[in-house]
């Protein structure tokens, strides 16, 4: 009996809760656009998956998306990972923002003290003047990093995305920041 109820508690974990609404891995898209609010930023990229073994070679991709969901100030944002329209995975980042700040009051010290998330560059500074991304290739297995659930194993090249947000501010130098899974991983200045 108890481990039932312990089995009950981890799934929960790993789920979200919108209003009296239960999301968890495996649901469809169109659940959380019908009981969520609505996603304040979208990342959308391609992942190679599985090589068909057709005559032909075929080399299919997934369709990922990865959404960042507020809920306010007072609880985290979390960021929901989709393949193909179905929920994979979901994790929380920084504490959620009433609403996000005009970009035109944004400065180049208000990005310095930034946190290490795009949501505090988000809450601080709004949508970024210029976005991009680039692939990175990763061995998982090697240098602590593991395999993405369903995709590949120890030792085999994958390829994940980072996410590049530019800001211009009004005083100051040129900010770049690299963001991977929702958290920046590398900060650049520039001059104008």
């Amino acid at each position: 009996m108890f481990y039932a109820g312990l089995l009950l508690v981890s799934n929960d974990a790993e789920a979200v809760r919108c209003g009296n609404k239960l999301i968890k891995e495996g649901d469809p898209v169109s659940r959380l656009e019908r009981y969520c609010p609505e996603p304040f930023w979208i990342e959308r990229w391609s992942n190679p998956a599985l090589l068909d073994q057709s005559p032909y070679a075929l080399q299919l991709t997934d369709g990922m998306e990865a959404w960042y969901i507020n809920f306010g100030p007072r609880k985290l944002v979390r960021r929901l990972v989709f393949r193909n329209g179905i929920l994979k995975s979901e994790q929380t980042l920084d504490y959620g923002f009433n609403r996000a700040p005009e970009k035109t009051n944004c400065s180049g010290s208000d990005l310095d003290r930034a946190g290490s998330s795009l949501v505090s560059l988000y809450r601080r500074c709004g949508v970024p003047d210029y976005e991009s991304f680039y692939p990175v290739t990763v061995y998982p297995g090697y240098g602590g990093i593991q395999p993405l659930p369903g995709y590949g194993y120890p030792g085999q090249a994958i390829v994940v995305y980072r996410l590049i947000w530019t800001y211009y501010p009004r005083r100051g130098d040129t900010r770049i920041f690299h963001i991977e899974d929702g958290n920046v991983v590398q900060r650049l200045k520039s001059r104008q």
